[in-house]
């Protein structure tokens, strides 16, 4: 240590070199001086030199001159940071880390407690002990003995069944008895209400075991009566009931809790009943009546129209398809009326030589099979005449072939086509009823078995046994393309073209295609697909039409909603005792159904019903017979 005297103002300052500074001859600020000189080295700064700056205790610094108001602030300043702040800050990110992991760590700890005493069913101590009303509980002494009873019955084990107390005396003067009451070691009647059952334990019923108005509770000193088991607490409490085993006192209160139920017991719905039945409704129109833009027909000027056709030998219904797609007039067959006159659609035809009108060729084709042209608004009909449909219905109507039948026959077909009041056969004049008529004969003489007037190939088209799916029409299948050059063609001339491919005629239902405005000569691309089913499909899509497979000669076009809706004459196989029940039933499903063609007769002759409906309902006939007959 090298002390420092303070020497006498008035004295001079010794000179290292030798030399006398004269103090006080000139102002002079020598600590202005060792400022400058020290910021003149950039070596130093001047918060270095104060902060190296050593400082002794009892000695003045050596900037004692300077004035003292300038170092005031040093006392009462913030203590010196000894962290750099790049370390300052890692320290309180360690310590932000630190505590959210802590704290994390303890939510899982918590988190995992708390599913834990979740799953953990709450024990509730039990006693069968049960509460006399001449206990006296006022006695403070007796409420903390209560304590510590509590405590020790809570710290037994659960599986271990508490044995009831002896049955005391009731003679209150007894001195054995009030001195086991004064007792320490005496419990206390307490009630014990368990929480998880729904009836308070005040009204519950008493054990059959102890008597409650007659027992009190007893010491350890006296003597123990083991009382006979309960036979109801192993016999009610159910054994593999998955429920936690309760004490013997409350095993008589199981029939209170829910019932798992047993696997023994069967738990089958009924079987299905006629109600039940889901019946499919038919397809529904697709087409806009008021899109509809079909021009009426000037049969004068299209039928009008010379026409030289080679057709010798050619197919009846093709050569009139042919007519339709040249005059561009929409020409339908009465497919009907043919069928029931035993005249086939395909039957061979021939057109007269040279150059002819349309409507020629039309009446030269139509007297080879004594036919006629009727014309309508929209449509030409070529159909059987007048007189030789009346010829083929007067002998489908001779009901003598019925024998002593004949007026049972008559009867049925009258309540069928007139109404349930009417006997007497009427036939009506228009064509539709006489069609329906001669269907409905020729239906019933196969009920009763009587040899048919009309051919069974023809007569399937329309009617049918209800077990008989001859008469649905499936989509047509596979079948060869026809050769096509990649050019527009007629809608006419494409199906025509096709159909022969295959060796098949094609019928048209010009109702279908008149109410999608497309006309025989209407232009189609066909689109090629591999077989002819594809094409068709391919190139009628866009109209909604199909075509349908009659039988391995003919197809017939239109669109799935007039398909359903074509009427058919069905009857069904002996309905014996179900008789009524179909009867009824068929009715309650067609009265869902209104406007659609529906009559019904039960022809006691042959137990069987003589039914029109649509095709759609026909398809589940044998749906429904099948559950009459399971019913």
């Amino acid at each position: 240590m090298v002390q420092i005297e303070q020497q006498d103002q008035d004295a001079p300052i010794q000179n290292p070199l030798g030399a006398q500074v004269a103090v006080g001859q000139s102002s002079v600020d020598s600590e202005a001086i060792t400022e400058e000189a020290i910021a003149a080295d950039p070596e130093f700064s001047h918060e270095d030199s104060l902060s190296n700056e050593p400082a002794f205790a009892g000695s003045e610094s050596l900037a004692s001159d300077s004035n003292p108001a300038d170092y005031e602030s040093d006392s009462t300043g913030s203590p010196l940071n000894w962290q750099s702040e790049k370390t300052q800050r890692s320290r309180q990110i360690a310590f932000v880390v630190a505590v959210s992991i802590s704290g994390l760590l303890v939510a899982i700890a918590a988190f995992s407690w708390f599913v834990q005493s979740w799953r953990t069913p709450e024990v509730v101590a039990v006693t069968s002990d049960i509460e006399s009303p001449s206990a006296d509980i006022s006695d403070p002494a007796e409420h903390a003995n209560s304590g510590a009873e509590k405590t020790a019955a809570e710290q037994e084990p659960i599986d271990k069944p508490r044995e009831p107390k002896p049955v005391a005396s009731e003679n209150p003067t007894d001195p054995s008895q009030a001195k086991q009451t004064s007792s320490t070691d005496q419990q206390p009647p307490a009630k014990i209400q368990d929480p998880t059952s729904p009836i308070p334990s005040d009204l519950m019923p008493q054990s059959p075991l102890v008597d409650p108005v007659k027992t009190e509770p007893q010491t350890e000193q006296s003597p123990v009566v083991k009382p006979k088991e309960d036979p109801a607490s192993e016999t009610d409490q159910p054994k593999d009931s998955g429920m936690q085993e309760l004490p013997p006192g409350f095993a008589r209160f199981t029939d209170f809790l829910l019932d798992e139920g047993s696997l023994d017991e069967p738990n089958l719905a009924a079987p299905p009943t006629i109600e039940d039945l889901k019946i499919q409704g038919a397809a529904e129109d697709d087409v806009d009546p008021l899109a509809a833009q079909v021009k009426p027909l000037n049969l004068r000027a299209e039928l009008g129209l010379e026409i030289a056709l080679s057709a010798n030998g050619y197919p009846l219904s093709d050569l009139i398809l042919t007519l339709s797609q040249m005059t561009g007039v929409p020409i339908q067959l009465d497919w009907v009326s043919f069928d029931l006159a035993g005249i086939p659609i395909d039957s061979t035809a021939s057109a007269p030589k040279g150059w002819q009108s349309a409507r020629n060729i039309l009446e030269h084709v139509a007297e080879q099979f004594d036919a006629e042209i009727r014309a309508e608004e929209l449509l030409v009909t070529f159909t059987p005449s007048d007189d030789r449909f009346n010829s083929t219905m007067d002998q489908i109507a001779d009901l003598s072939d019925f024998g002593a039948d004949k007026d049972s026959a008559e009867q049925v077909l009258a309540q069928f086509l007139i109404g349930a009041d009417s006997t007497k056969l009427i036939i009506g004049e228009s064509r539709d009823e006489k069609q329906l008529a001669a269907l409905a004969i020729e239906s019933l003489r196969r009920m009763r078995g009587i040899e048919p007037k009309v051919a069974d190939e023809q007569f399937q088209h329309w009617a049918r046994v209800s077990k008989n799916d001859t008469l649905d029409w499936p989509l047509v299948t596979g079948g060869e393309e026809a050769p096509t050059d990649g050019a527009p063609v007629a809608l006419a001339g494409f199906l025509c073209l096709t159909a022969r491919h295959n060796q098949s005629t094609c019928i048209v239902n010009w109702h279908d295609l008149n109410r999608r405005n497309v006309a025989p000569e209407s232009l189609i691309l066909p689109r090629t697909g591999g077989n002819a089913a594809t094409a068709l499909e391919r190139s009628l899509d866009r109209f909604s039409i199909q075509v349908r497979q009659v039988d391995q000669t003919r197809w017939w076009v239109g669109s799935e909603h007039t398909y359903d809706q074509l009427p058919v004459v069905v009857w069904t196989s002996a309905l014996g005792q179900t008789r009524d029940v179909f009867q009824q039933r068929l009715t309650t499903i067609m009265a869902a159904h209104p406007g659609k063609p529906f009559q019904m007769v039960i022809d006691q002759k042959s137990d069987r019903a003589l039914l029109l409906l649509p095709r759609y309902i026909v398809r589940q006939l044998p749906k429904i017979t099948a559950s009459l007959a399971t019913k």
